[in-house]
Parts: C-alpha cells; sequence; structure tokens
C-alpha cells in the first residue's frame, strides 16, 4: 500500500528466508540408485549401468572416474539395413525431438526414414515397406520410395494463380 519503505519489506522477507534457507542446506543429499545392465564396457570390461541425464537414460561405465564411456539407449526395430545390410535400423529422435529411424552404423552408413519400417519389402521396386500411424488411429503401409507407382500421392494443396484470383475479386465485387 507503500506505507513501508523497500528496505523494511526486504529485511523483513529476508530473516525470514535466510532461516529456512539454512534448515534447507542441512538435508543430506540422496544417492539415485543406478541400475545394472547386461551389458559390458568395450574399454574396461566393467559392467555399464543405467544413469539419468539431462536428456534422459543412458549406459555409463560402473568404473566411472577411471573410464568415461557412455552409450545412448537405442530401441531396435530388428530390421536389417536395406543400403549397407550391415547395421540395424534403430528408433532415434531429432533435435527437435521428432521420432527418425536410421542406421546404428550411423557414420558409414546413412539410412534413414521417417516412417517405421518392417521387415516386408515392395514387389514392384524392391524397397522397405514402412508403416505410418495417424492421428485418429489408423495405420498403413507403402512403399518407402516415392517415385514407386505403388505409393499412395501425396495430397498438396495448389496455390491459386494471379489469375484466379483476379477472377474471384472480380465475382466478389459483382
Amino acid at each position: 500500500n507503500g506505507k513501508d519503505t523497500y528496505v523494511k519489506v526486504l529485511t523483513d522477507f529476508y530473516n525470514i528466508f535466510k532461516q529456512e534457507l539454512d534448515d534447507a542446506s542441512d538435508v543430506d543429499k540422496i544417492q539415485i540408485a543406478s541400475m545394472e545392465s547386461d551389458e559390458t564396457c568395450e574399454l574396461c570390461g566393467h559392467p555399464m549401468v543405467y544413469k539419468f541425464g539431462r536428456y534422459g537414460k543412458f549406459l555409463a561405465c560402473s568404473n566411472f572416474p577411471e573410464c568415461k564411456n557412455t552409450k545412448p539407449i537405442t530401441v531396435g526395430t530388428g530390421v536389417a539395413c536395406p543400403k549397407c545390410g550391415e547395421g540395424e535400423i534403430v528408433e532415434r529422435k531429432s533435435k527437435r525431438g521428432r521420432i527418425f529411424y536410421g542406421c546404428n552404423r550411423y557414420p558409414q552408413c546413412d539410412f534413414t526414414l521417417w516412417d517405421k519400417p518392417t521387415h516386408e519389402f515392395c514387389d514392384t521396386c524392391g524397397s522397405i515397406i514402412v508403416e505410418k500411424s495417424y492421428k485418429n488411429g489408423t495405420t498403413k503401409k507403402f512403399c518407402s520410395n516415392e517415385t514407386c507407382p505403388t505409393r499412395p500421392p501425396k495430397k498438396t494443396r495448389k496455390k491459386k494463380s494471379d489469375e484466379s484470383v483476379k477472377k474471384e475479386e472480380d465475382t466478389k465485387s459483382e
């Protein structure tokens, strides 16, 4: 209401806040338990453990200060990579958090898909068949090759030409 000075208001607040801050600093920090996995570290041979970090779960070496090996947790699809034939297609996330599918041998093989791959191949072109889930709950399977004749055409909106815009304006003005 403007009756007190700002120094008095801040002093009253800080005295209470300082006491609560001192009480909070006396609490013991808890140690988050890490779960062991069935994988072993490639560098030192110790078992890998699941840790939770800033970007979610990941695998880290249990021999941490000496060995700093970490690996991301990947969700496999069980489908072999059609490009290199050696890797497996795994689920990944883009920078913006959108899920895509790519080969687990990434730097050597750059095969990627936006839709979930299946174990089937197209009879016409030989490309891998993908499965797309829609917001309404339906799923459809189609060829991953965009030039394949069996793939359904994309629905696109046609841009209005200058002539059609002028015709619409003329009909509205009449």
